[in-house]
């Protein structure tokens, strides 16, 4: 088989040779609209795969379990004899000071925040952008 743009027509000669003659025309360039949902796309991929990456070797019951020990730390940040007793429980079993425990949970809840702070910053520039120049300038 071949195929060919002779004269505006896409030509495909099969191996049989039969010949099939269609209107060719050039694929549209994308709309500044087009071009700001492929950034959007390509931005919440990075996001979902950092916050994937974060969490790649906890196993999904853990997971499951982070809302609790997060509300838990937050609480103790705010007040450090509030009461903890999913941390607790898991620095009696895993013989590891509590506080140590708190401040892993805290430091994995910044970081999140942190990443979403990237993402909302980021987000709005492609919304603000005007132009593909100002799309491309915008990386992560």
């Amino acid at each position: 088989m071949k195929v060919e743009n002779i004269n505006g027509m896409k030509v495909t000669t099969l191996d049989n040779g039969t010949v099939i003659k269609e209107a060719y025309s050039e694929p549209a360039a994308p709309t500044f609209t087009d071009l700001q949902n492929a950034k959007f796309k390509a931005l919440n991929a990075w996001f979902d795969d950092a916050l994937a990456a974060s969490i790649e070797k906890y196993a999904a019951g853990e997971i499951e379990s982070f809302p609790y020990k997060e509300k838990e730390a937050q609480a103790w940040r705010l007040d450090n004899n509030a009461p903890t007793p999913t941390i607790d429980n898991m620095a009696l079993k895993y013989g590891k000071d509590r506080v140590v425990l708190i401040l892993a949970v805290l430091a994995k809840v910044d970081y999140r925040s942190l990443l979403e702070g990237d993402l909302l910053a980021l987000r709005e520039r492609i919304e603000l952008a005007n132009s593909q120049e100002e799309l491309e300038a915008i990386v992560w």
